[in-house]
């Protein structure tokens, strides 16, 4: 083993378990990914691979090659099988949790700016239902927004390619039952419906999508309707709702901005200020990553790397230096991190289990191994909500 590197790690889900204070917003925010993350951590040390795997359908069978490689008994062919389940149970996962981040990321930087956000799509159709006197069903609202009696709703995409037809018809559905509901009670109430694509730089369905939403509202005059919906907005007019599309922060920050009446670049300020606050964190790769080698580690050798950190962790617990993990503050735990790795490293005999070479890599490996072991061991003090 090598010598030790220098690195600065930030695990919020340690710092949860402190209760640091600093870090609500970021939690708050993150806490979707971070929930996968506590997951991955506990299960991979746990060796409980079936809760972080998927079964497989009969088309991944055929199509994957999955029942091909069920023909051969050997550890390649399993761990094929085991990989691919992983993997698919990983990005599936991720996925879903992405939209909920860019969803908590919007509705901050509208708390931000001093405009009230339902907290749940339960509420935000409670706020619909009350202002119409009738049901709209249980139709998704990502983001809903109330400020001077104005309505903010968005619906939000990462990308406009993501889904087909049916997908980007669903953008405008909750839209499509507001249309058919009667007037709205307050005469004086106005309704934004955005429709935000977050990633500027991925207009590749932009008219697909755009032609979709048309012909889910049954728009007779598509050429106003392509014009106005990414320029100053599609009225419905007798309804007292304009439709807009967005691509990127800037649209975002001047749509919105016009509708509330706020400097567009407040809200720019709050994107990237809050961005910044999301660029430090290091609990999700590392889980990953570290489950995605010791995922071979278990299939082929039926142990993990923890199970051996384990093992030299009890052996210098009961050395006469007693040395073991500080829980007493954060502080102390990372400083009693930075002591044992070097003796970890001096103890650590099976090279095969560590699945980097160079020494720094090597040490850098066994510091993730003891903030997720650690991560894992106070797992009940972790509370995301």
């Amino acid at each position: 083993m090598g010598e030790k590197t220098t690195s600065k790690l930030n695990f919020l889900l340690l710092s949860r378990a402190f209760n640091i204070k600093d870090i609500d917003l970021v939690i708050t925010i993150l806490k979707s990914p971070l929930e996968l993350a506590l997951k991955l951590t506990n299960h991979i040390i746990d060796k409980n691979l079936e809760e972080i795997s998927q079964d497989l359908d009969d088309i991944k069978g055929f199509s994957a090659g999955i029942t091909s490689s069920n023909r051969f008994e050997n550890f390649i062919a399993k761990y094929h099988g085991d990989l691919f389940k992983f993997q698919q149970y990983y990005h599936s996962s991720y996925r879903a949790r992405q939209g909920k981040v860019i969803e908590n990321l919007l509705a901050e930087v509208l708390r931000e700016n001093e405009i009230l956000v339902a907290d749940t799509a339960a509420g935000a159709r409670q706020i619909l239902s009350v202002n119409y006197k009738n049901d709209i069903g249980k139709t998704d609202v990502d983001i809903l927004g109330l400020k001077n009696n104005k309505i903010l709703i968005i619906q939000l995409r990462s990308r406009d390619d993501t889904g087909g037809t049916t997908a980007k018809a669903s953008l405008v559905k909750l839209l499509k039952i507001l249309l058919e509901q009667p007037n709205i009670i307050d005469s004086g109430l106005e309704i934004l419906y955005l429709i935000h694509i977050f990633n500027s730089d991925s207009e590749l369905q932009k008219q697909s999508l755009i032609d979709n939403i048309a012909e889910y509202l049954n728009i007779v005059n598509k050429k106003e309707f392509n014009s106005d919906i990414v320029a100053s907005g599609y009225s419905f007019s007798q309804k007292k709702i304009l439709l807009k599309l967005s691509y990127g922060h800037k649209q975002f920050a001047d749509t919105v901005g016009n509708f509330f009446s706020i400097k567009s670049n407040n809200l720019i300020d709050s994107i990237n200020k809050n961005i910044e606050l999301l660029s430090s964190w290091d609990d999700l790769w590392t889980s990953y990553v570290v489950a995605s080698f010791e995922l071979k580690n278990i299939v082929e050798k039926g142990s993990s790397s923890f199970d051996y950190l384990k093992t030299i962790l009890n052996s210098l617990k009961s050395s006469s230096e007693k040395v073991q993990l500080n829980y007493n503050s954060i502080e102390e735990l990372q400083g009693s991190i930075n002591l044992i790795k070097t003796k970890v490293i001096e103890n650590w005999k099976d090279s095969d289990l560590i699945p980097v070479r160079s020494p720094a890599d090597q040490s850098f490996y066994i510091e993730l191994l003891l903030y997720l072991y650690a991560i894992n061991s106070i797992k009940n003090k972790i509370s995301i909500d």
